[in-house]
């Protein structure tokens, strides 16, 4: 699985990555959104759940990379608070409406989990799994880093160093300065 996950295109990782959040999050986070334009979009999302690869592609290439949203995390924060009838934008909605949204989003959760089972169970060796896992584990370390970062540069260089970011070497520590976004450099 890996092997294809590491060739996506960085220009194509770009518009996959604003097509979801400008098109797709934006309509489901949106206050008003339009019924049908909802149903297209549930319509879509039914597409990509029905295959575990493409999820699991999804989420090593934007999610766990450091410098990327985390899309499939946003979008599935999103669809659990649908279902738990929590979607604040829809009160202009009819009931039926959002019955039929609530439905398609619950098809879409048994869509994605079981893919995500079957995909695992026929194609995935447990060792595929870890380099992504331990991508997104390091942009999790990398996101407390800039949070310890921005309280005290201090309290941030020492944060670094405990969350194993780097080792001893100074040229680490001035590439990580260098390139995290979100860093409060003054």
């Amino acid at each position: 699985m890996c092997s294809m996950v590491k060739f996506w295109k960085s220009t194509f990782l770009d518009e996959i990555e604003q097509f979801l959040i400008h098109e797709v999050l934006e309509t489901i986070e949106s206050k008003k959104p339009k019924y049908a334009t909802m149903l297209i979009v549930y319509s879509f999302l039914a597409e990509i759940a029905g295959n575990g690869r493409h999820i699991l592609e999804l989420y090593a290439n934007l999610d766990c990379r450091t410098n990327r949203e985390n899309v499939v995390e946003r979008l599935m924060y999103e669809l659990g608070k649908i279902l738990q009838d929590r979607f604040a934008g829809c009160s202009h909605l009819s009931k039926q409406e959002r019955h039929v949204l609530k439905y398609q989003c619950l098809e879409i959760h048994n869509a994605l989990l079981s893919s995500l089972c079957d995909y695992r169970r026929e194609n995935s060796e447990p060792s595929d799994v870890e380099p992504i896992m331990a991508e997104k584990n390091r942009k999790i370390n990398l996101e407390k880093f800039v949070f310890k970062f921005n309280e005290g540069w201090s309290v941030g260089i020492k944060a670094l160093y405990n969350l194993n970011l780097i080792s001893l070497d100074d040229r680490e520590l001035l590439e990580i300065l260098l390139t995290t976004s979100r860093l409060k450099k003054k």
